[in-house]
């Protein structure tokens, strides 16, 4: 906004948000496209919370649980089967200071711990694997073009928690602000 606008018509609210950025986080998403019904997975919206034995190691950042979502409702979204959506919450600046090699073998190590989690839980589907594809807080960036790869607006800090962030501005007429950087945690469709 300020760089749009150059802060000529900012509030105090919207300067506690644009004038210090701190995004929430970013996310490392696994996506599964599965062939079959996927009968063995119980409908829902809401996903399932996995808390990990053992905590998957990454460059800066232990990650111990993910949200698994399983989509065989839908069939907008995969005709001949359905999806499985692995999200585990990441750090942005530990992505983006790695090495091309560096950024493919953690990618790797992801993939084998996926896999190692379906093999392990969901034996009778680790062949039904078509496609996986593994997305990091640098491709959120990339394809969203979204602040250090932010998939939920600015962090819900102490100092911004209760505050609201005008959607429009005084003496600024036919102007609305809308999207994930208009509330914390807002959130990427």
């Amino acid at each position: 906004m300020n760089n749009l606008l150059k802060g000529r018509y900012n509030s105090k609210q919207h300067k506690i948000f644009y004038d210090d950025p701190v995004p929430a986080f970013s996310a490392i998403e696994t996506v599964l496209c599965m062939k079959g019904e996927g009968k063995i997975f119980k409908p829902s919206v809401m996903g399932t919370y996995v808390i990990f034995e053992k905590p998957l190691d990454l460059p800066g950042d232990e990650i111990d649980y993910m949200m698994i979502y399983v989509n065989n409702f839908d069939k907008t979204v995969n005709h001949d089967g359905y999806l499985i959506t692995f999200t585990m919450f990441a750090k942005f600046d530990n992505w983006a200071e790695m090495s091309k090699g560096e950024y493919e073998n953690e990618k790797e190590k992801i993939k084998r711990f996926i896999l190692e989690h379906i093999e392990k839980n969901y034996p009778e589907v680790i062949n039904d694997i078509e496609y996986m594809e593994i997305s990091t807080p640098l491709t959120f960036q990339k394809y969203t073009n979204s602040y250090k790869g932010s998939v939920q607006g600015w962090m819900a800090t102490s100092e911004k928690w209760n505050s609201y962030i005008p959607k429009s501005f005084e003496n600024l007429k036919n102007f609305y602000m809308c999207g994930q950087w208009t509330e914390s945690l807002g959130g990427l469709p």
